[in-house]
């Protein structure tokens, strides 16, 4: 049963409510974007990032029609309570779906959001800065673009060790803005509605393995849709305590060359051969990295992880290609 809560006029920011009006007199153009929110057992992130949203502000373009899709993935309603705050800015939908996995979460907010002009995905432990949504509609206008992808930076909790930081374990590329893209993650991602008229949703198969995004974005490119980045649309990602070790760096590195391999395998790429020699290759960069390791011993913490990283990678990439399904997030708990 879906549970909504809808706000009354009163709370949704009078300004800006004028302001729109005054937009449409002058003709300008003021969409309707869905903002979706996939949890599951983060009620104070999602907290955090739900007051973050309240920060919105707009320069570059009209203040869109905004509102809230919180798609809560635990059966017990965990962040039911984050969601009833009546002073929020912005309308919000809450909606329970029981059924386990991040893609089966994902496709319930896109069915939710149905009649927007726009979908825009980002996380439950991310906090957008005030100008983000305002980066992502500008950059849509000025590239023509069916999506638009935001870099993600990390904000560390206090106490982090200084080699995580040194090593840059959990940074991302950030590419210029307007640069063309294959693929991108959801985390940050700006999509205009029309694309789920022609590629299919999120694939429930790849609920407990991840990928999902790189698989959907992918089909995106190849149905001819423009994809590109947008520097300044920045999100912060909370790196939770829990994610700072080596062991959690490992797996992480290890659930990417499996999940590049299930990918690639459903994307129908390559003959048999091909994934023979993908194997192979895989093989011989695995024994490069062992044989490397040694030398890594002389250079401390950092160029360690990072060869073990890297071979951890080639290892998911054997692994899967073996026949070994590896899903992380099927016994996923509170505290990730």
């Amino acid at each position: 049963m879906a549970f909504i809560f809808l706000r009354r006029a009163i709370h949704i920011f009078p300004e800006a409510l004028a302001r729109q009006k005054s937009l449409r007199a002058k003709g300008g153009i003021v969409v309707h974007v869905a903002i979706c929110i996939c949890t599951f057992k983060r009620a104070e992130m999602l907290k955090r990032l739900l007051e973050g949203l309240d920060n919105l502000t707009f320069r570059k373009c009209p203040i869109s029609e905004i509102v809230l899709v919180v798609v809560d993935n635990d059966p017990e309603r965990s962040a039911q309570e984050a969601c009833k705050n009546t002073i929020y800015k912005w309308p919000l939908i809450y909606v329970s779906e029981p059924r386990r996995g991040i893609a089966t979460a994902r496709n319930r907010a896109i069915k939710e959001a149905r009649g927007a002009d726009f979908i825009a995905f980002i996380d439950d432990d991310e906090v957008p800065k005030e100008s983000w949504l305002d980066e992502l509609l500008w950059v849509q206008s000025q590239y023509d673009a069916d999506l638009v992808s935001g870099p993600v930076l990390p904000v560390y909790p206090e106490g982090v060790p200084d080699w995580i930081i040194q090593g840059k374990f959990f940074d991302r590329p950030v590419d210029p803005t307007g640069t063309l893209l294959t693929w991108c993650r959801t985390g940050n991602l700006l999509i205009q509605s029309k694309v789920f008229d022609t590629v299919p949703e999120f694939d429930e198969r790849l609920n407990f393995t991840g990928g999902e995004d790189a698989l959907f974005s992918t089909r995106v490119h190849r149905a001819g849709y423009r994809m590109v980045s947008s520097a300044d649309a920045v999100v912060f990602e909370s790196v939770t305590i829990q994610r700072i070790s080596v062991a959690s760096l490992l797996k992480r590195s290890y659930q990417y060359g499996s999940n590049y391999v299930l990918v690639q395998s459903l994307l129908g790429n390559g003959t048999l051969r091909t994934r023979l020699m993908r194997l192979v290759k895989a093989c011989i960069k695995a024994c490069m990295y062992c044989a490397r390791l040694g030398l890594s011993m002389f250079g401390g913490r950092i160029p360690i992880v990072r060869t073990l990283r890297k071979l951890c990678n080639e290892m998911g990439i054997i692994m899967k290609m073996l026949g070994y399904e590896y899903q992380p997030y099927r016994m996923i708990s509170n505290k990730q």
